[in-house]
């Protein structure tokens, strides 16, 4: 038989997914939970014959909606992404998602934010542009582009998303999970970026675009 666990060894241990290790006892009320702490699984395994271990949730903290003021718990607020990199802090009710792009708009960003990734190599641009001509001449259509031989053109595309939404995109539609609050589904993400693609591939990346 193992030693038996120490009653305070157990008494509070972090773990990674936000949770904390309390240790109960069976005879009594046990040991306090965190403040607005709340069970949420008990193992039932006994220490030193009175002692059993549960997971409890600590509570989210709070900050007030940036419109109303209505303090809104870390885990249910919503917000666009700004320019300057921070976030809005909303409740449900103030929080009014962004419009997906066009596609013309997003392949417009697509191609600027190649352009800048090779602002100092526009010979690669003119490249991929030959290499891309070839193929649609070839009748290859939409299904290759010559951008991702030469980068990783999907954080490419990614990051003109993000440019034009300030949210970064949802590409992964997972049926056992609830999108974000305004998130643009998934089928409407790829079917976007894949008209944009089309599009500034035919535009031609080492093109100057118009202002």
């Amino acid at each position: 038989m193992s030693d038996p666990i120490k009653k305070h060894e157990l008494e509070h241990i972090e773990n990674t997914d936000g949770l904390v290790v309390h240790v109960m006892t069976g005879a009594d009320e046990g040991l306090p939970l965190p403040p607005g702490g709340i069970s949420v699984m008990s193992l039932g395994l006994e220490v030193d014959e009175r002692w059993v271990l549960c997971w409890v949730r600590l509570p989210p903290a709070f900050h007030p909606c940036e419109k109303c003021g209505e303090q809104v718990p870390e885990n249910e607020h919503c917000g666009n992404d700004r320019p300057d990199g921070t976030s809005e802090y909303l409740c449900p009710d103030c929080y009014v998602p962004r419009p997906p792009p066009t596609p013309e708009a997003l392949a417009e960003e697509f191609r600027s934010v190649m352009q800048a990734w090779f602002k100092d190599a526009p010979h690669t641009l003119l490249l991929i542009d030959k290499q891309n001509q070839a193929f649609l001449a070839e009748g290859h259509g939409d299904k290759y582009c010559a951008t991702g031989d030469h980068c990783d053109s999907n954080q490419a595309m990614i990051d003109a998303w993000e440019i034009l939404t300030g949210a970064e995109p949802e590409l992964v539609d997972d049926e056992d999970e609830d999108l974000p609050l305004g998130c643009i589904h998934p089928d409407v993400t790829l079917d976007l970026m894949n008209k944009a693609w089309g599009i500034a591939k035919r535009k031609g990346f080492a093109k100057v675009m118009s202002s």
